[in-house]
């Protein structure tokens, strides 16, 4: 275990496939790769230890230095608090992050740091780029709260990144990919979001993620709320999306996984390319929203609770959901305030756009595991229950009493 008091950035220029641990007292609070010829940040840490498989024989394979004075940033790779960056949650830090993504585009992409800070901000925006990877990584995986009854507070965690805005402007994304000089307006931009929290406020007025012009995504462990349980999600009448992916013609990588979105009107607009895994969707007035899109959509698990539609249909697009997981409102599950959380239709294709299958498993609280499946449409979907041979078509098989 190596002391951090007399310095602030360690290097190593050959250490192979090695990580660093980071701790506070006798606590690990952080863990990272321990890449060559990376500087780290070892600021806000009594100590780390590098754990690997050859020896650790001494400086002539580890740097450690006093100031950045004596380094050239490596800015590919940029801590946010090291950049000037307050993260107390209270001061608005958006210029400094928007200065810090320009920065580490200018030196050909990379990624910007949080660590496990909140970050107020109105709009973080990713500029016109030319092939670019710009990623925004937290320190650790956030903690989603989500569930059909009760209350719960879910502002008490800290140890995550979180991102956390009041923008109202429905054209915006908290995170917002700026329309750029290629095709379709698309800015060759591929956006990554990993390990945080991004917090709007009750029917917002905003996006949360709009990457519409990105050419590609990647989420991995992002959880998306409006600052409340979902059960008290009161109605989102504004139209906006948790979550917009890539457009039409994008560059074919959409990935999303761990992926968490609650109380907006759509919890994620889905165009082609999208590849989604452990997908959670909480009280929206529709979940998975499928827009139009020449190539294919496939989704293994989605889980969706308390949304009035489960999956809606907007535009034509070849998809697959290989396991829809729902529950509904049962018997005694809402007041005045949430009862526009009881369903409506869980498969919600009025206009007979979608073609592609879903296989299903349907839940009504209070009373467990059901046959029950509302249609609306949908006459070019595939509609099983997991284990079923037969189809359903419109209107399914709806519930003979529902809450």
């Amino acid at each position: 275990m190596f002391s951090t008091a007399n310095i602030d950035y360690i290097k190593t220029e050959n250490i192979d496939n090695a990580f660093l641990k980071f701790y506070k007292g006798a606590q690990v609070v952080y863990v990272e790769d321990f890449v060559q010829g990376v500087e780290y940040s070892v600021k806000g840490y009594t100590s780390y230890t590098i754990v690997t498989e050859q020896a650790i024989t001494g400086n002539e394979e580890l740097k450690e230095y006093k100031s950045v004075s004596n380094i050239k940033l490596y800015t590919p790779y940029l801590d946010l608090i090291d950049f000037g960056c307050v993260g107390d949650g209270v001061t608005d830090d958006t210029s400094k992050i928007n200065q810090a993504i320009q920065q580490v585009l200018s030196s050909g992409g990379g990624s910007v740091f949080g660590r496990t800070n909140k970050f107020k901000v109105s709009s973080i925006s990713i500029p016109n780029t030319d092939w670019q990877k710009i990623e925004i990584m937290g320190g650790g995986m956030p903690v989603p709260q989500f569930g059909t009854i009760g209350t719960y507070d879910v502002n008490k965690f800290k140890n995550q990144m979180e991102i956390i805005s009041n923008l109202n402007d429905p054209t915006k994304g908290v995170v917002d990919v700026q329309s750029g000089t290629a095709y379709n307006d698309f800015n060759f931009a591929f956006l990554s979001l990993k390990n945080l929290r991004i917090k709007t406020y009750q029917n917002p007025n905003c996006r949360a993620v709009n990457a519409y012009y990105a050419t590609q995504l990647n989420m991995e462990n992002v959880y998306i709320d409006t600052g409340v349980y979902n059960v008290q999600c009161v109605e989102p009448t504004n139209g906006t999306t948790g979550i917009i992916t890539p457009q039409n013609a994008n560059g074919g990588f959409n990935y999303l996984r761990y992926v968490s979105v609650q109380g907006f009107h759509s919890g994620i607009d889905v165009h082609e390319h999208t590849d989604g895994d452990q997908i959670i969707l909480h009280s929206c007035k529709n979940g998975l929203t499928i827009k139009a899109g020449d190539h294919a959509s496939y989704f293994k698990r989605v889980l969706g609770q308390r949304n009035t539609n489960q999956v809606t249909v907007e535009g034509t697009q070849l998809f697959e959901i290989a396991q829809l997981n729902m529950e509904y409102v049962g018997t005694g599950q809402y007041d005045a305030s949430n009862a526009w959380q009881r369903p409506n239709f869980e498969i919600n294709d009025p206009n007979n756009l979608g073609i592609g299958e879903i296989h299903w498993a349907n839940v009504r609280g209070n009373v467990g595991k059901v046959p029950y499946i509302r249609i609306n449409g949908a006459s070019g979907i595939i509609v099983k229950r997991i284990g079923a041979e037969n189809r359903l078509l419109a209107p399914g098989n709806p519930d003979p009493n529902p809450a």
